[in-house]
């Protein structure tokens, strides 16, 4: 939803907490790959 309002709202009301879950599983899929 880049284009759409729904992802500009949720931006500012959840930026940190809907990008950081996604690097924690994106590092710890590493680390078990690794």
């Amino acid at each position: 939803p880049a284009d759409t309002g729904w992802n500009t709202s949720f931006s500012t009301l959840n930026g940190k907490s809907a990008v950081v879950p996604v690097w924690w599983l994106f590092v710890h899929a590493m680390s078990k790959a690794a």
